[in-house]
């Protein structure tokens, strides 16, 4: 029979995992929307603003950073419990935070 302890720790320990494999699908998502909203306005910035794609990709990113998500999914990172190889740009401190603001003041000068 599992003791009362034992048991606590086997669903904390089940409930870490799956934050775990669902911060791993987020990051993924947000990390692909990141790299290609990232890679447009670097090399055409007005595009963005053109694409219903690209503005959709801007608004789910600022709803990532504020929501808290992104923070969870950073300090999973800093606990080392991501895979290694996932790519994690939208990770970084000051990359999204940064696109963001970019994107905002492009916005105003439009």
């Amino acid at each position: 029979m599992i003791g009362r302890g034992k048991r606590n720790d086997i669903v904390k320990s089940s409930m870490n995992e799956s934050k775990e494999i669902s911060a791993v699908a987020r990051i993924k998502e947000m990390d692909a929307l990141f790299e290609k909203l990232s890679k447009t306005f670097r090399d055409n910035p007005d595009c963005v603003s053109k694409s219903e794609e690209l503005r959709s990709a801007a608004e789910k990113l600022h709803g990532y950073l504020t929501c808290g998500d992104w923070l969870n999914d950073y300090e999973l990172d800093e606990q080392g419990l991501l895979p290694p190889g996932l790519k994690r740009g939208v990770l970084s401190e000051d990359g999204l935070y940064n696109l963001l603001c970019d994107l905002r003041e492009l916005e105003a000068v439009e």
